[in-house]
């Protein structure tokens, strides 16, 4: 794996399981703080993979290489400060799952916490602020050099490689593989009967995250919010998102057994970009 495609697993997660997300909800409505049983949602793979605090930590470093890269040619670049409120990674790694989310936005995206948004704010104004010399300084002309692209490469200079494809065909893998167990799939048949007499029929909570219905509405209709908050009541009777991590958790322990040297190299390429990160930025 070359590090600066470290990319998220859960979109390809998500790609393969065909479940698609409403668009984002008005940015006007409070996010709810994390459950416990989100927060509490670990996976083995997730320590190979790089967290929202992680890629924050790579992108500051990254910033304050390119502040000092423009700044040696006359251009400003202000700092963006880290974010303090991004959320557990597998939140809705099984559909939505916390009644006070259901509530307010149904299958729908909820929009970023405020810390996350404000930080988006500040980048987007700092791109529109950089004149066409500033960004060709930036990014050069094709947007692929520049001073990002320099600082880049100084945070890579010493990172080993790895196989991060690997670690994506292992996410996916290990989902199927939970889907297919037999435990899982007894509790899933047990949430449709619930869904049924709820008056919602459908075969798996990912078929009724991915409503084609859902997507046609900026904010999320009566009868959406009333299908999750029905959706996460059968889940929370049936304990199936307990019954599905326990699964997927065996899958992914196998696989890390199976492929130990490399995911014990995916943790060097990790640790190494981070202490890289850490070090520009202790300086």
């Amino acid at each position: 794996m070359q590090p600066h495609r470290y990319a998220g697993t859960l979109l390809v997660l998500a790609a393969v399981a065909g479940c698609s997300a409403a668009p984002p909800s008005p940015r006007s409505s409070a996010v709810p703080a994390p459950s416990a049983e989100v927060r509490n949602l670990v996976l083995p793979l997730d320590r190979y993979e790089l967290s929202p605090s992680d890629t924050q930590v790579i992108e500051s470093a990254e910033d304050v290489i390119v502040r000092r890269c423009m700044a040696a040619q006359g251009f400003s670049w202000p700092l963006l400060p880290r974010s303090g409120d991004t959320e557990p990674v597998n939140r809705r790694r099984y559909g939505v799952v916390e009644l006070s989310v259901a509530r307010r936005f149904g299958y729908h995206l909820p929009p970023d916490a405020p810390e996350t948004a404000h930080r988006r704010a500040l980048a987007e104004t700092r791109e529109d602020a950089l004149r066409p010399a500033g960004k060709r300084a930036a990014y050069s002309e094709q947007g692929r050099g520049g001073c990002w692209n320099k600082a880049h490469a100084q945070l890579l200079e010493n990172v080993p490689t790895s196989n991060h494809d690997l670690l994506n065909r292992v996410v996916v893998a290990s989902f199927d593989t939970a889907r297919q167990d037999k435990a899982v799939v007894r509790t899933v048949t047990a949430w449709s009967a619930c869904m049924r007499r709820s008056g919602h029929p459908y075969a798996d909570p990912l078929a009724a995250a991915g409503d084609g219905r859902w997507a046609r509405s900026a904010r999320p209709s009566a009868e959406e919010l009333r299908t999750a908050v029905a959706d996460v009541r059968c889940k929370q009777k049936t304990l199936l998102v307990r019954v599905w991590a326990h699964a997927e958790e065996r899958a992914q322990r196998t696989a890390v057994h199976k492929h130990r040297k490399d995911f014990n190299a995916l943790m060097r390429t990790k640790t190494s970009w981070l202490a890289s990160a850490h070090e520009v930025l202790d300086s």
